[in-house]
């Protein structure tokens, strides 16, 4: 008891959020707690067949049953308290969300990256749009593609997105843009929105960078001053740079989608390798100062990682210097003045 307690007393920080969260989706946790109603359930409706008056009975076999499942609650239990520890563990949390960003990646990118495959080249000029808003506010956790791309042929319309994957749209707020928005029906206006699932928190169902946040934000409060727990952070760091390498090897899901090609039908923006994880390792873009100083050290270690996954970058040119001016050179430079 004192351990569900302790489990379910937390929910402060970001980390003991993800902790609880853990607990309540684990497999070992929901069939224990199962097994234990179950068996309580059923011995409190075996109870009344076993009666003194008028005439003693004893259910033999309603006992038998309960007696093999007090047997199994035992041995279950000492199950759970060996998985519990170690499920609960943030070790075993960063690798469990790093694993499901992994099958987010694999879902939303299934292709090898390769240099063959055709781009449609974004019109700077999209012609009359007709906004569409959306009818609640939330963040963006799936698209239907799909979906979209049918209904925006069968209309002969096309649809651009104005938010991707993870990012917040309040309610009122233009969800979709739409050419020859004339075409489209009731129904097909609320087929656009059901396509679109939004809700009040995100999810990893096609948001990568969420995994990745919920990482870099336990790594930021292993370091803060009142963890200390360098050894985390760069358990953390080693999850991240998995993470990218998985990405990096990947082509990018497809923004613009044809029907007939080279007909674009839909675009839909998704993040890009420097959005996702970019801006959470600049060190001038966290909201928390007393840990800005040791950010850098998380960014430069992360970036090392997976260096050499993405190649060499371009060289920058070597700055040129000016000569120093007479007066700046020390007194036992050639030409100085000398006192």
């Amino acid at each position: 008891a004192s351990m569900f307690a302790d489990v379910l007393g937390t929910g402060e920080g970001p980390r003991d959020r993800i902790i609880l969260v853990s607990f309540v989706r684990d497999r070992v946790t929901q069939w224990t707690l199962g097994i234990f109603l179950g068996t309580f359930c059923y011995c409190m409706a075996a109870l009344p067949a076993a009666r003194f008056a008028p005439h003693p009975f004893s259910p033999v076999a309603t006992v038998t049953g309960a007696t093999i499942l007090a047997l199994m609650c035992v041995a279950l239990l000492l199950f759970f308290i060996h998985h519990i520890s170690q499920a609960i563990s943030v070790n075993h949390i960063v690798d469990r969300i790093a694993g499901e960003t992994e099958g987010v990646i694999d879902g939303l990118m299934p292709h090898p990256r390769s240099t063959t495959r055709q781009r449609h080249p974004e019109a700077q000029n999209h012609g009359y749009e007709t906004p569409l808003t959306s009818a609640i506010s939330g963040y963006i956790r799936f698209i239907d593609s799909a979906a979209l791309l049918e209904r925006a042929k069968s209309r002969r319309v096309r649809i651009r997105l104005t938010r991707r994957v993870g990012q917040f749209v309040p309610a009122g707020f233009p969800l979709f843009m739409i050419s020859n928005a004339s075409q489209l029906e009731p129904d097909d206006i609320e087929a656009l929105r059901a396509a679109v699932d939004v809700g009040p928190t995100r999810t990893l169902q096609q948001d990568a960078e969420f995994g990745v946040l919920q990482i870099v934000d336990i790594a930021l409060r292993a370091i803060s001053p009142a963890v200390n727990d360098p050894s985390m952070a760069i358990n953390c760091i080693d999850q991240l740079s998995r993470i990218m390498i998985r990405w990096i090897g990947r082509d990018p899901p497809e923004t613009y989608l044809s029907s007939p090609p080279h007909v674009v039908r839909v675009v839909v923006p998704w993040i890009t390798t420097d959005g996702l994880l970019g801006d959470r390792l600049r060190p001038d873009t966290s909201l928390r100062g007393q840990r800005r100083g040791r950010e850098p050290a998380i960014a430069e270690s992360a970036r090392g990682h997976f260096a050499l996954r993405r190649g060499p970058g371009p060289q920058r040119p070597a700055r040129r210097t000016r000569p120093a001016h007479p007066r700046e050179r020390g007194p036992g430079a050639r030409g100085g003045r000398s006192r």
